[in-house]
């Protein structure tokens, strides 16, 4: 999986360096505003963090419930690096997709 930032962005090496955040984020915005399924995706994704912390807090502290030591310790180190690396790979996955979005955006504004 590569690494994501909105810098990777296609379309925003047309703007100088000091504009491109304020650029990749107007864009967002207008997306958030008039692209429906852009911000389903979107609110998909910050709802899956919602509901992956809910169930990584009630599995690690539901383990102290676990009457064997071995399994308990066992879950209350693996819950958390699970839910660790779920969430980094769902941010990146994100990422990925609105920097298509917006750089869609951004090389169809080029044409206009």
């Amino acid at each position: 999986m590569k690494f994501q930032t909105y810098s990777s962005t296609p379309g925003l090496e047309r703007y100088p360096q000091r504009e491109r955040f304020a650029a990749w984020r107007a864009v967002h915005k207008h997306l958030m505003r008039n692209d429906p399924p852009y911000l389903r995706r979107f609110f998909r994704y910050i709802s899956s963090i919602f509901w992956l912390t809910c169930i990584s807090m009630a599995a690690t502290f539901g383990a102290g419930y676990i009457p064997v030591v071995v399994i308990r310790i066992m879950v209350e180190i693996f819950v958390p690096v699970c839910y660790a690396a779920v969430i980094i790979f769902l941010s990146f996955r994100q990422q990925h997709f609105m920097n298509q979005c917006i750089g869609n955006c951004l090389q169809s504004s080029r044409g206009a």
